[in-house]
C-alpha cells in the first residue's frame, strides 16, 4: 500500500499537531477521523526536528511499527 494523502481538515489538524509551540499533543478526534493517518504524517514532519514519542496500547504496537515504515 502507498502513502495515503491527508484530507484538507486531516492537513489542518497534522498542522496544528506539528506547529505545536509546546511540541506535544494529545489526538484525540473522534471515531473514524484519521487519528493514526494523522498521528504518523505529524510525527514524520516532526522526527527531523526532534523525538516522537507515541503511547498506546501495547497490542496496536504492530500496526504502528508497520505504519511507522
Amino acid at each position: 500500500m502507498g502513502r495515503l494523502t491527508p484530507t484538507p481538515e486531516q492537513e489542518a489538524a497534522i498542522e496544528r499537531m506539528v506547529n505545536e509551540e509546546t511540541g506535544g499533543v494529545l489526538q484525540a478526534s473522534d471515531l473514524g477521523t484519521g487519528k493514526t493517518l494523522m498521528a504518523v504524517e505529524a510525527g514524520l514532519r516532526y522526527a527531523p526536528m526532534g523525538v516522537v514519542v507515541v503511547s498506546a496500547p501495547l497490542h496496536t504496537y504492530y500496526c504502528w511499527y508497520r505504519d511507522w515504515e
